[in-house]
């Protein structure tokens, strides 16, 4: 069995819009959370300094379902942002994978 990764997407978000994309981040996780080997519980998570940063944290059953989610969801899970909120998000997305040592 493979051991457990994180996909962590980290958002930078114009206080503008902040609440309309509050509204939307929550449906969009549970449409992440319903891919097949995404699991329930992701966390969401603020920068102390700054109210408008957030880390994601998608948590996935393996390396091979990250992959998979690459190659076959990840530009249609993207696509699905409201045009009008393009402008004003920054985006940084990193794969955490366990380290075999600890």
């Amino acid at each position: 069995m493979s051991a457990p990764v994180i996909y962590e997407v980290n958002i930078e978000v114009e206080p503008s819009i902040e609440q309309a994309f509050l509204q939307w981040l929550k449906k969009h996780i549970q449409d992440m959370e319903s891919i097949d080997g995404f699991q329930k519980g992701t966390r969401v998570f603020r920068e102390q300094t700054q109210a408008t940063a957030l880390s994601v944290h998608y948590f996935l059953d393996s390396e091979a379902v990250m992959d998979t989610y690459l190659r076959e969801h990840a530009e249609r899970m993207r696509g699905d942002l409201p045009e009008d909120f393009k402008n004003h998000l920054q985006f940084r997305r990193r794969i955490l994978l366990p380290d075999a040592a600890f």
